[in-house]
């Protein structure tokens, strides 16, 4: 009988206590940063939104970690900073964000933040490209074209604008269409 008791209890203990809140994922903190910046809610507050970024760009989300590189390179809601932008664009290219891969590409490419060096270019954006981003990869096809950063390579040109081009990239499709079909 005492065993049924507390059972009981224990049974109303856990019915009539309400349940811990969950911890907020990664996903719902960047989901904020974006309300900020999107205004919804309220005023659009770019400058709260790349605190928010900040925040969890310092926790190691490389999601986080791109978009204030972004931010940083375009002097939205930060001044301009291309040093810090390569800073945020390599930690979240280290975690292999393709997006970041991509940024920093472009990045030694211009000269922007770091020395123009269109091998380390070609590197970075390689990386990017061979994770499937469209971008990345209509990118390096330009570079094959050109010969900026890696051999000018005419099939590996036609190649990646396929593959870009498959994923919907409008300007490798018409690339692909006027100097790769038969």
């Amino acid at each position: 009988m005492k065993t049924l008791q507390l059972f009981a209890a224990l049974l109303i203990i856990l019915l009539t206590t309400p349940a811990p809140a969950p911890a907020s994922s990664g996903l719902d903190q960047l989901l904020t940063c974006f309300a900020y910046e999107a205004g919804d809610g309220g005023p659009r507050d770019f400058t709260k939104a790349a605190q928010c970024f900040q925040r969890e760009a310092e926790q190691g989300m490389a999601g986080a970690q791109t978009i204030l590189g972004i931010k940083y390179r375009l002097g939205e809601g930060l001044p301009r900073d291309y040093a810090k932008a390569v800073y945020w664009f390599q930690k979240a290219a280290d975690q292999q964000d393709s997006t970041a891969q991509l940024n920093l590409g472009l990045m030694h490419a211009q000269g922007q933040g770091v020395s123009q060096d269109d091998f380390k270019a070609a590197q970075w954006v390689e990386k990017a490209a061979d994770q499937g981003h469209a971008e990345a990869q209509f990118a390096l096809a330009l570079m094959h074209a050109t010969g900026r950063g890696v051999a000018r390579d005419q099939y590996k040109f036609c190649g990646l604008l396929r593959a870009s081009a498959e994923q919907g990239h409008q300007d490798a499709l018409e690339g692909f269409n006027t100097f790769c079909s038969e």
